[in-house]
């Protein structure tokens, strides 16, 4: 088929052909493109899922987590069709056994309000969730924007991990924190908003460049997922506590990008004293 237009939202490409749009690559799923992470951190499986619809109330994304696993969960909307205003609708996670999915909490920080002070000037909210132990059955999870109807091109990254914490409160997180863009440039760098106090912790980040100009992640990170080019979530396993991490990503070209980035406790991990 001729392909009749390119269309840009959010950094994510929609290609057009009459009146129907298909999101290229947004059903990648299957194993994680890297699966171990040092610290019996294993990632299993990981899915991703975007979006060309203005003015939605949820997005899907298929996946068949094993009962008793930990999973990731992170997602970003806009709140008007031009990705030019901040506003107040809120998203939450769910999948086909409940909703909302209790095992879930949020990032310390979560939901991160990003908006770009580069020539895109995008505003976007993203948030990033961790569920100890999915209960069994769940093949799909949905994120959900409330009011009805008053979010655009939601986009969702989830992974699938064992060997991560039990813990099914929100200290399962250990920091996080998030950045966008000052000026269009090449690479993408995001840092917690303070020190990590535990040991052998996953860091994962997740971001998006505008014109989905493929993203590379900064040693030692490696991919978990990256259902298109433009879009990535990126990890490693630090095994000291300590210090602020910070995660990068590059491509070629100039762009606008945003990022969040969380430290999530393993089970091996242990409190570190203060000096």
């Amino acid at each position: 088929m001729e392909i009749a237009a390119v269309q840009w939202r959010a950094g994510l490409r929609i290609l057009c052909w009459g009146a129907c749009a298909v999101l290229i690559g947004s059903c990648t799923k299957g194993p994680c493109s890297n699966t171990s992470f040092g610290s019996d951190i294993v990632c299993i499986r990981a899915h991703g899922a975007g979006s060309s619809t203005e003015n939605e109330t949820y997005r899907t994304v298929a996946l068949a987590p094993a009962a008793g696993h930990a999973v990731i969960v992170a997602a970003y909307q806009c709140w008007d069709a031009q990705c030019a205003t901040t506003g107040t609708s809120t998203l939450r996670v769910s999948d086909n056994v409940n909703d909302p999915e209790p095992c879930f909490t949020r990032s310390p920080h979560s939901p991160f309000t990003l908006v770009e002070t580069s020539a895109g000037a995008q505003h976007l909210q993203q948030y990033m969730w961790y569920c100890p132990s999915i209960p069994a059955g769940v093949s799909a999870f949905t994120v959900t924007c409330t009011p009805e109807r008053s979010c655009s091109y939601i986009t969702v990254w989830v992974s699938e991990w064992a060997g991560l914490t039990s813990d099914p409160t929100a200290a399962a997180f250990d920091t996080d924190g998030g950045a966008t863009s000052q000026v269009q440039g090449s690479t993408a760098s995001v840092s917690t908003n303070a020190a990590t106090r535990y040991t052998s912790e996953l860091v994962i980040a997740c971001g998006d460049n505008t014109n989905d100009l493929t993203m590379t992640p900064g040693r030692p990170y490696t991919v978990v997922n990256q259902f298109y080019p433009g879009n990535i979530c990126m990890a490693r396993t630090v095994s000291g506590a300590g210090e602020v991490q910070t995660a990068t990503a590059s491509w070629k070209g100039d762009d606008d990008w945003y990022f969040t980035i969380a430290t999530i406790r393993s089970a091996r991990s242990v409190l570190k004293p203060p000096r």
